[in-house]
């Protein structure tokens, strides 16, 4: 989602951030008084008994300062019904459970540019434990009949008396499925250097990631499963004999939904990945638009969200496909700087589009916000306690601002509140319609057009690998481009006066090539599946490219000689119809020769998305990271270098095989 808050919302903003500062320094205060207090202090604990009936000897305790830090918004009853529990870092041994209810109220602050909670309070820790090595953490269902319920933990802070704070890095969901989670100090260890205390937990750790933790994997299990999500009528990828890879991470059921809590968008992520955002906001802007303006629902596949619609307006047309008959009708969707135009949709569709774009970014949040308000919650054990005096008093004061409604419908304000929060900081659909000039002609209008930017963007942009030296004649790899569409420019051009044939020799004796080519034809081999939208026109291309240099000798930059394009109606073999520069500007056809430049620079993003990115990066980078979780602990210094590289790489792919690479 991009992002452009007003000068009134970033005020706003640093007020809030300021207020929700001072409040959480005021709680470290007191956790620091707390502490230092606890080593003055004599704790006064209530005997127990053992089996003989006498009091049974009661261990010494000190205070220790606890704190647990969120990176999402607080709604609902997050950041309630949790418990800790401290292991020894010399003994191995487990503290009773804590419950953080038992804590200072839950504070809302600014953290990692956003609004996260953090909660403070004093646990009585075992005088003998002086470190600990990990803390388990468990999540409470408050409502079983709901699913479950979750909350994001982002780290865990413990203030011991004796050295001071301890920081055990979570960064994960907890949820009440989960059971007992356990969380390892930050320190790095290679399996041999583990600590004896803390080895049985490593591998039971590993054990729940495959699948073999009890209820702890739950919705966390790494495992391998062939692409049977690609749609009813394509066969699985994987699996087979003659093709046994690839393989993806096997869930419960399709859709990212179904992915590790871990590895789906979290509240800051989904605010900021546009392209999950808007394919997102595409569906509703459909049903709000299409209806009205009699576009086809199979337009927002292609081009931009509300592309058709800012053409219309644009161009003064009525159509339902309106069509771009000039490049200067392209020029017109762009927007001077500083220059104010209409809104492109009506205020009523704007609003529409932009609450299921705030929505669209809570992600998880929702889920995790199930049950009562912590003031709502302490209002309940005050009436259930018996409690009188100030400390009732106080919550029953703070529990009058709460609505008289069901939880249900606080839960729903709740989320009111923090869409409302969210579409503050969230682009408004008409200012993101109001294309900015592109850098390429911002004070060089025309330059886009020009051979030597077509060559810039070609080195500067999505393949450059895929770049080539000719060293034999285009015709060995299949090509039509021959010398009688390049020699006549190519003699213009090159200082020697050469041809494509002494270039390509001059090349394949070992000097300097000046001759390069990109062949795209590769992606005919999609076209067998299915005859392909009667309004789409998939091509496929090459393109040869003349390096100009200097008097001097030095590099200028490459320009398109020729370009060589076919789809399905053209293609001949491994030929198709060759567009010369030298042919089609001598006949004053220049537009054809910019006409074959954009639909070949179409190919070559194509190309990027499918293989290089797609395939070449997410695709074959999936299963080394499955791998990676199934046998490589969280504590190892390989995971904690790379996991950060593999976020929400799993979430990324899951959209691409769904909406990419689907079926149709």
């Amino acid at each position: 989602m991009l992002h452009r808050p007003s000068s009134a919302v970033q005020g706003r903003c640093a007020a809030s951030k300021n207020m929700l500062a001072a409040r959480s320094a005021l709680a470290s205060r007191r956790m620091a008084v707390a502490v230092r207090a606890a080593t003055t202090t004599t704790t006064t604990v209530k005997p127990s008994v053992d089996t003989t009936g006498k009091p049974a000897p009661t261990p010494p305790t000190v205070l220790w300062g606890a704190r647990m830090t969120s990176t999402t918004p607080l709604v609902g009853d997050t950041a309630t019904k949790l418990m800790i529990k401290l292991v020894d870092a010399s003994t191995d041994e487990r503290t009773k459970a804590y419950s953080i209810d038992d804590w200072e109220p839950p504070q809302e602050i600014m953290i990692d540019g956003g609004k996260g909670w953090t909660r403070c309070g004093v646990i009585r820790v075992p005088d003998q434990l002086t470190a600990p090595s990990a803390v388990t953490v468990q999540k409470i269902d408050t409502n079983p009949a709901d699913g479950h319920s979750l909350d994001y933990i982002s780290e865990i802070e413990l203030t011991s008396p004796y050295d001071g704070v301890h920081r055990i890095p979570v960064h994960s969901w907890v949820s009440s499925c989960h059971g007992e989670r356990v969380f390892f100090e930050g320190t790095p260890y290679l399996p041999k250097d583990t600590p004896p205390q803390i080895k049985d937990e490593r591998e039971e750790e590993l054990k729940a990631l495959r699948g073999q933790g009890g209820a702890s994997s739950e919705s966390r299990t790494y495992d391998y499963q062939v692409y049977d999500d690609l749609g009813p009528n394509r066969p699985n990828l994987g699996g087979s004999t003659a093709l046994p890879y690839p393989r993806r991470l096997k869930s419960k059921g399709p859709g990212k939904d179904n992915l590790p809590f871990d590895e789906q968008f979290n509240y800051s992520k989904q605010a900021g990945f546009t392209g999950d955002t808007l394919a997102g906001v595409a569906v509703a802007f459909t049903k709000t638009i299409s209806a009205s303006s009699g576009v086809e629902a199979q337009w927002y596949n292609v081009l931009p969200i509300a592309a058709v619609e800012i053409a219309k307006k644009k161009l003064g047309v009525t159509s339902k496909a309106p069509e771009f008959k000039r490049y200067e009708d392209v020029s017109k969707l762009y927007q001077e700087p500083g220059k104010v135009t209409e809104d492109i949709l009506s205020k009523g569709d704007a609003d529409a589009i932009n609450d299921v774009t705030a929505q669209k970014e809570l992600g998880l949040i929702a889920a995790s916000a199930r049950g009562k308000p912590f003031a709502l919650q302490q209002k309940e054990k005050q009436a259930r306690s018996g409690v009188a005096g100030a400390a009732a008093a106080a919550a029953a004061a703070f529990s009058e601002k709460l609505p008289t409604a069901s939880f249900g419908e606080i839960f729903q304000r709740a989320i009111g509140t923090l869409k409302g929060d969210a579409k503050s900081n969230v682009l408004d659909i008409n200012e993101l319609l109001a294309y900015k000039i592109p850098k390429v002609e911002s004070g060089r209008a025309g330059q886009w057009a020009s051979d030597l930017e077509f060559g810039r963007q070609t080195l500067a942009g999505m393949n450059p690998c895929m770049l080539s030296a000719l060293k034999q004649m285009p015709e060995a790899i299949g090509s039509a481009i021959g010398p009688q569409h390049v020699d006549e420019y190519l003699k213009e051009l090159d200082p020697k006066k050469r041809g494509l044939q002494q270039l390509i020799t001059s090349a394949a004796a070992g000097d300097k090539p000046q001759l390069f080519m990109i062949d795209y034809w590769i992606l005919n081999a999609f076209w067998a599946e299915h005859s392909g939208p009667k309004n789409r026109t998939e091509h496929v291309g090459r393109a040869l490219f003349y390096l100009q240099q200097d008097s001097n000798g030095h590099d200028i930059g490459l320009l398109p000689l020729a370009i060589e394009l076919a789809h399905r109606g053209t293609i001949d073999g491994s030929k198709g119809a060759v567009y010369s520069r030298q042919e089609l500007c001598k006949d004053k056809r220049e537009v054809l020769w910019r006409v074959a430049k954009a639909v070949f620079r179409s190919v070559d993003s194509g190309f990027h998305q499918l293989v290089s990115h797609w395939l070449r990066c997410h695709a074959c980078m999936e299963p080394f990271f499955i791998a990676m979780r199934r046998n490589i602990s969280i504590m190892h210094p390989v995971a904690k270098l790379m996991i950060p590289h593999f976020r929400y790489t799993l979430n990324i792919n899951c959209n691409a095989r769904s909406a990419l690479i689907n079926e149709n």
